[in-house]
C-alpha cells in the first residue's frame, strides 16, 4: 500500500503550473526546443482533467485558443498512440497467476 502511495503523483496546482510557465518565459533561451514545454502543458491539461475549464486555463495562462485546442489534440493522440502498460497492481495479480501455475 505505501508503495501506491509513493507512486501516485499529486496533482498540480494552478501555482505550480504558472510558475513553470512564468519560468519558461523568463528563460525561453536556456530551452532546447521552442514553444512551452511538454512537461508545462502536461501541467495545464492535467489543470483541466481536475475540474478547470479550457476557457478559465486559457485566460489564467494568457493562451490562444489555437495554442491550447492544437497542444490538447496533439496530447490526446500521443497519450491514444501509446502502449498501455499494466499498472503494478495489475502485474502483481498477474504475477501471483502465473506462480499458482
Amino acid at each position: 500500500m505505501l508503495e501506491q502511495e509513493q507512486s501516485t503523483p499529486s496533482p498540480v496546482t494552478i501555482d505550480e503550473a504558472f510558475k513553470a510557465l512564468k519560468h519558461w518565459r523568463e528563460n525561453k533561451g536556456d530551452y532546447s526546443s521552442p514553444g512551452i514545454p511538454n512537461e508545462v502543458w502536461l501541467q495545464i491539461l492535467q489543470l483541466e482533467d481536475n475540474g478547470y475549464s479550457a476557457s478559465e486555463l486559457k485566460r489564467i495562462f494568457n493562451l490562444s485558443s489555437t495554442q491550447y485546442a492544437t497542444r490538447k489534440t496533439n496530447s490526446l493522440m500521443l497519450h491514444l498512440a501509446r502502449p498501455q502498460l499494466p499498472n503494478r497492481r495489475v502485474k502483481a495479480v498477474m504475477l501471483s497467476v502465473v506462480k499458482a501455475t
